[in-house]
């Protein structure tokens, strides 16, 4: 009889395991926390906690997103700056079924250069060029010029569109600002990496 039982536990056990792990999933804009609530991933999939700190001329943004980690960058951080706007992003995964309990987590800023001289500027309400004879030292990951003009949805809810130029590290312009949690992008006219 006790046999019988531990088949069946083992039984169940492994067909839990089969449908895949479960994480906890939110989006909260502008606020830094977020409970979730716990969801079926696909396939044996970590769990992530996205951690989002923005700075758009002054106006400080915190956000943060909880989820499964099939498309996202687990263990990495990204970053988009230029004299008056800052987004540093940061990503922590998990294993476990919803592990992801951790809070909002910004590491200290590394301000170390990376040896990227860009051009920046920044225009807001506008989908015009942005031209400026200025540049920025990139920092830290940033090793890529960015140029962007578009229409988004700040944290707090208001729309901006806007043309900017300045540093980017690679993780967000290979998937581009629709990575970014605070920020929805209503229409993007384009980006340019280089």
């Amino acid at each position: 009889m006790f046999s019988l039982i531990l088949c069946i536990f083992v039984f169940l056990a492994l067909t839990d395991t089969a449908h895949g792990s479960r994480c906890l999933k939110c989006l909260h804009r502008n606020s830094d926390t977020c409970e979730g609530e716990s969801v079926s991933c696909k396939g044996e999939s970590q769990c992530f906690v996205m951690s989002e700190y923005a700075n758009m001329n002054g106006q400080i943004f915190r956000s943060i997103a909880k989820g499964c980690a099939e498309e996202i960058p687990c263990d990495s951080s990204g970053y988009v700056s230029n004299s008056m706007f800052l987004v540093r992003e940061n990503v922590k995964c998990c294993s476990g079924d919803n592990c992801n309990t951790n809070k909002y987590y910004m590491p200290p800023d590394n301000v170390k250069p990376s040896g990227r001289v860009c051009p920046d500027c920044f225009k807001g309400n506008s989908f015009d060029d942005c031209i400026s004879d200025k540049t920025r030292e990139c920092k830290h990951k940033e090793d890529k010029c960015v140029t962007y003009t578009g229409q988004f949805k700040n944290p707090d809810g208001s729309n901006v569109q806007l043309s900017q130029k300045g540093c980017m590290s690679p993780s967000i312009c290979k998937h581009g600002f629709a990575i970014l949690i605070g920020f929805e992008d209503v229409s993007m006219s384009g980006i340019r990496c280089t």
